[in-house]
Formats: structure tokens, C-alpha cells, sequence
């Protein structure tokens, strides 16, 4: 039976795949720190990025219509689709939509101001 040809990136890849095993059977305490380690920086990684939300959303009025806030996350350069960044901010409970005043209301923007 032939075996099917592999590509270079396939190879190397299936060979890291194979140390990586390896080490997980020689060496578990090395291979658990190293996932602690990764685990705590993503960790840290996604709350760097959420307290960097916070602080731009700080800056925004305590409540928007739907095109000011379109408006605003247009000129922050954020690259993905409106509807995604408004699904984090609900999600991160940073802002809600108030249907019956049709606004955003914004929840990081200091108490003094939303008075």
C-alpha cells in the first residue's frame, strides 16, 4: 500500500506533535507548568483587553443612539463587524440596550457624570 505524501508543514507539524506527546508521558510536572504559564498569560492577555474597553468606553456619553455608537466604534479603528463588538460589551455588561428609550446606556462612565 503507498502512503500518501505529506507536505513539509504536514511533517513538521505531525514530528512537533510526537515531542510534544512524548514530554507529556516523560515529563507531566514540566509540560502542566508550561500549560499553567500559557493559561495565566492569555489569562491576563484578555483582561488587559477588556480593561482597555473600559477605558475607552469611559470616555463615550452614558447613553447613545444606535448610529452614535456605530459611529464611535468605526473611528476606535476596531476592525470586526458592529454586531460582534455589541454582543462583548453585553456580554462584559459594560452597555445595554434600553429598548424603550432606544438608547445604549453606557455602565463605564463615572457616577458623577451619569447624574
Amino acid at each position: 500500500m503507498l502512503k500518501p505524501k505529506l507536505s513539509e508543514a504536514k511533517l513538521r507539524k505531525l514530528e512537533w506533535t510526537r515531542v510534544r506527546q512524548k514530554a507529556w508521558r516523560e515529563k507531566p510536572d514540566h509540560m502542566e507548568a508550561i500549560r499553567v504559564r500559557a493559561t495565566n498569560a492569555a489569562a491576563a492577555k484578555k483582561q488587559r483587553r477588556v480593561q482597555n474597553l473600559i477605558a475607552a468606553l469611559s470616555t463615550l456619553p452614558a447613553a447613545m443612539t444606535t448610529d452614535e455608537l456605530r459611529d464611535a466604534v468605526t473611528k476606535s479603528n476596531y476592525r470586526g463587524k458592529f454586531h460582534s463588538m455589541t454582543n462583548r460589551l453585553r456580554r462584559h455588561g459594560l452597555m445595554t440596550y434600553d429598548a424603550a428609550a432606544g438608547v445604549w446606556v453606557n455602565h463605564c462612565v463615572p457616577e458623577r457624570e451619569q447624574s
